[in-house]
């Protein structure tokens, strides 16, 4: 296939050493060339109509390899252009499509087509720039979307994990439909060409119809011979039928062939085997009822995949080929229901064990529970992706175990099912086993998992079942990491609420309404002066509040995070302009989650708005949460020590609650420690010296960090912390939080 002029097709595979498109490099001298008309790479269709993604895209694949080959790139920037492409190329292995082009939804509509058009094999990443622009689960389902991602966390490391596993689902369903297709030809050849009786068409017939299976032109020969059917070929035969370049050897004995390695072939392949070598591929068969051996011998330049070889062993077989043919037709029809990374049942599956469940005669009470590895995607892209399934293997032989299990299925990349009897089932029990170690390689892994629960009734049909599933798995992840979920109705309702409250904050932060911030102040425990206040986005829908509890997780589960913060900075720098000389002359703390930190380049994003707002690091610093694993630690040292290094002070927010507290302390480059509300809480005189908050404070000031307590509500709890060596602290004590306004009145200097 010749490429076309327009749209673009390359092979410049590019290299990023992150995540973002700052890693473009315009040396190409090194870029590899690739045999075009060689097997050696997938097909990988970029549909972006921004340019820069498809430099980096290069960049980022160059020299990259997935089981074995290399990665060519077809380039669209426009759904014309895709649809061009595809009609061009019958073999794409995955389309990385953005969901916003022309239109809105040119990405969405041009999935549909796709599908609609009988390209159901190419794996499909909708890829977009907001997302909020994810597409429904309906639609993801209806039109086989693999996977979905916004190309700020589409990092390096990321992307080729996804390139990965959609390339290992198309070869897999690529395999598959070639075996079906070949064994479609297998079982119609079977049928057509026992039933000639004419030997001399059925020999021509059987060389024609191989070659259909591999897909090369029919040259090579039929033999025919006495035989005892033993394994080492014995006695002449001559040649029945030959085609292509041996079309004029009829009747004549194969050791009078010009060629000789069609007789070498002969003795290299044993009764019922099939045998390539040196470009020649030979089987052997016998009928045992006429003492009568067949030889074939066909020329097969090239490579033969181990699916077709194993097609054309049952080809060679004897006059029961049909039989084994129609047995194999049901084994690939059961590898439909089987995960081929696991070795277990998938999806189809389940859906299968649910409407059997349905047919049984005894009332219905099962569970269906999934289990989701919560730190999976992290070992996938450590240790690699074989490495993340045995973790899955290990974890679904164990489930096995549990009492009452009826199956043990694949829901995801990330999670099992549990197909259990209720009454003998204990979820509690089974995240306990879930949790304890497995053995994985050299390894001993204590693993956390999160389990969302749905009970099986019989008027829900399986479909909306294994959707409540999914629904649960989701909200679980927000609502009982670590933990269990029950499904209920309230899930489906939350899950639609946080759809719509995200839909309504992006056009809330584009538009610059309705999010506001307050102002919590801190100050000296000695004399009860202002030193300064921590900044708290508040965020209101048709004048009713919508708590931060709600809307702040999803604001980091949606990409919005940065925006909020950008936000919250563009109003203290409108404050403080408004409000001049008579604003506190103190610095304002906001909050960064890691979610933000660890994109790359946000740190100048957040300086140049700091600039823009007037905001220097007298009257700003910024707080650090660390309710959220790190990932990408180095990512996150960078971005912090970029602000360090323009002279904004930084804290540990919540210090004691979240993820490796001493590591933090240790690695980042922070100045100031929180203590959390939870260890103030219950200080008293009495128990303040032996209490988890002396340890935190004692330990920060080793460090030589300034300390501040939060949450202190009563005179015992300031007291208590001012004892233990605690200089400054915030809480309702001193004052709540409050607008921007009332601050200034209060505070003014």
């Amino acid at each position: 296939m010749s490429p076309p002029e327009q749209p673009e097709i390359t092979t410049d595979l590019a290299c990023m050493s992150s995540g973002s498109l700052d890693w473009l490099s315009d040396d190409r001298s090194s870029e590899p060339e690739f045999d075009l008309e060689g097997d050696s790479y997938w097909y990988v269709m970029i549909v972006d109509d921004d340019e820069e993604v498809h430099q980096a895209s290069r960049f980022a694949l160059r020299r990259f390899e997935v089981f074995g080959r290399s990665i060519r790139l077809l380039h669209a920037r426009s759904t014309k252009e895709a649809m061009d492409l595809i009609t061009m190329y019958d073999d794409i292995a995955v389309a990385m499509v953005d969901v916003v082009m022309e239109t809105k939804d040119a990405g969405l509509q041009l999935v549909r087509w796709m599908r609609e058009r009988q390209r159901g094999l190419t794996r499909i990443i909708l890829r977009t720039g907001q997302p909020g622009d994810a597409p429904p689960l309906r639609v993801v389902r209806e039109c086989d979307i693999d996977d979905y991602r916004t190309k700020s966390e589409l990092d390096r490391e990321r992307m080729l994990c996804c390139l990965t596993t959609a390339i290992r689902s198309y070869r897999e369903l690529r395999r598959l439909d070639e075996n079906r297709r070949g064994l479609k030809v297998i079982v119609e050849s079977v049928a057509e060409l026992w039933s000639q009786e004419n030997l001399s068409l059925l020999s021509s017939g059987i060389l024609t119809r191989i070659a259909a299976v591999l897909g090369v032109s029919p040259s090579g020969v039929v033999c025919v011979g006495p035989s005892d059917c033993e394994a080492e070929a014995t006695g002449e035969c001559f040649v029945i039928s030959g085609i292509g370049r041996y079309r004029d050897v009829n009747r004549k004995l194969l050791s009078r062939i010009a060629n000789r390695a069609v007789a070498e072939m002969r003795d290299r392949v044993g009764v019922g085997e099939v045998v390539h070598h040196g470009g020649m591929l030979a089987m052997r068969f016998c009928c045992r009822r006429e003492q009568r051996e067949f030889f074939v011998c066909l020329e097969v330049p090239g490579e033969v995949s181990s699916e077709n070889l194993g097609l054309l062993q049952l080809f060679a077989s004897n006059i029961s080929a049909l039989l084994h043919n129609v047995e194999l037709l049901h084994r690939l029809d059961a590898l439909a229901f089987e995960d081929l990374e696991l070795g277990i049942g998938n999806r189809n599956a389940l859906r299968l064990a649910l409407t059997r469940v349905f047919e049984a005669t005894e009332p219905c009470r099962i569970d269906l529970l999934t289990i989701e590895v919560d730190e999976l995607e992290d070992l996938a892209a450590t240790f690699g992706v074989d490495y993340a399934n045995e973790v899955l293997s290990a974890l679904a032989e164990r489930l096995e175990e549990v009492p009452g299990a009826l199956s043990v299925t694949r829901s995801s990349d990330h999670s099992l099912y549990l197909l259990a009897n209720r009454a003998e089932l204990d979820s509690e029990d089974v995240q306990r086993l879930a949790k304890r170690p497995v053995q994985v390689r050299d390894d001993s892994l204590a693993l956390q998992t999160t389990c969302s629960v749905v009970a099986i009734d019989e008027e829900t049909p399986a479909d909306q079942l294994m959707q409540r599933a999914t629904t649960a798995r989701l909200a679980a992840r927000s609502e009982a990491r670590g933990g269990i979920l029950r499904y209920s109705p309230r899930i489906s309702e939350a899950v639609s609420e946080r759809t719509q409250l995200r839909a309504r904050l992006r056009d809330d932060l584009s538009r610059g309404v309705g999010v506001e911030v307050h102002l919590q102040p801190k100050v000296y425990l000695k004399d009860g002066r202002l030193c300064g206040a921590e900044a708290l986005a508040r965020w209101q829908v048709n004048g009713k509040d919508i708590s931060p509890g709600k809307f702040i997780p999803i604001a980091e589960s949606s990409g919005l995070a940065a925006e909020l913060t950008l936000a919250s900075l563009r109003k203290l720098g409108d404050w403080r302009r408004r409000a001049g000389a008579g604003a506190p002359n103190v610095a304002i703390a906001v909050n960064l989650s890691m979610s933000e930190i660890q994109q790359p380049g946000f740190a100048e994003r957040l300086l140049a708005q700091a600039r823009e707002s007037d905001l220097p690091p007298a009257l700003l610093e910024f707080e650090v949460t660390e309710s959220q694993m790190v990932s990408r630690p180095d990512v996150v040292r960078d971005e912090l020590g970029r602000l360090r290094d323009a002279g904004y002070r930084l804290a540990l927010d919540d210090f004691g609650t979240g993820y490796s507290s001493l590591r933090y302390v240790q690695q980042l480059p922070i100045d100031t420690i929180k203590i959390d509300r939870e260890f103030v809480s219950t200080l008293t005189m009495g128990n303040a010296r032996g209490s988890i908050a002396a340890s935190a404070i004692a330990m920060a000031r080793s460090f030589g960090h300034e300390v501040v307590a939060e949450g202190v509500e009563t005179e015992e709890q300031r007291r208590a912390v001012q004892s233990l060596g605690c200089e400054i602290a915030q809480g309702y004590l001193f004052a709540k939080a409050m607008p921007l306004a009332e601050f200034s009145a209060r505070f003014a200097r």
